[in-house]
């Protein structure tokens, strides 16, 4: 299940029935939230999410780099992607190919 704000807001069981005019209680939205930070904060969702979260915060010189090949090299970004396609569509002939040991 998908969990949008307005699906919290929706007191019918059904998603085909639930619109965002729904009226809720406050004491309804309390426990919805209570019950989504119980499942959100358990540590077997949490150390992953955090841990997604900080690798994909964490800095990297790819804007850098780009810069460098494109202004400095003389690429043009329509080739550099090509060879980042390249480059992926090889990484999975790689991952695929149970020949090589």
């Amino acid at each position: 299940m998908i969990l949008t704000p307005d699906r919290l807001l929706c007191t019918s069981g059904m998603l085909h029935e639930c619109t965002s005019c729904c009226t809720l209680q406050l004491p309804q939205l309390k426990e919805r939230i209570k019950t989504l930070w119980g499942a959100v904060s358990r540590k077997d969702i949490l150390l992953p999410t955090a841990f997604v979260f900080l690798w994909q915060a964490t800095p990297s010189a790819e804007t850098a780099m780009f810069y460098f090949q494109t202004n400095s090299l003389g690429f043009q970004p329509e080739f550099l992607g090509r060879v980042r396609l390249v480059g992926a569509l090889a990484s999975l002939a790689g991952e695929t190919d149970d020949s090589v040991v």
